[in-house]
């Protein structure tokens, strides 16, 4: 019997953050960090392992403060069955 190196049912619940935006007239006061802080919260508490997001150049510095580093992820969205 082989066994996968891989098993869905091991891998951490995964928890995606998008949409984060504060007007520009506001910015510089927190308003980012205090979002995505609650954001992980809120995952940290429902039971999520890992925390993903995508964000553009401008505001990596945010997300780097808050302890996300850059990787190499691929992704591939399979089908559900019929």
């Amino acid at each position: 019997r082989a066994y996968p190196a891989f098993r869905v049912d091991d891998a951490p619940v995964v928890g995606y953050v998008w949409g984060v935006h504060v007007e520009p007239a506001h910015r510089g006061r927190g308003i980012g960090t205090a979002l995505v802080r609650a954001c992980v919260e809120h995952l940290a508490a429902s039971g999520c392992g890992r925390v993903l997001l995508h964000a553009g150049p401008r505001s990596r510095p945010l997300y780097a403060r808050l302890g996300f580093r850059p990787t190499d992820e691929l992704a591939l969205t399979l089908q559900r069955p019929r």
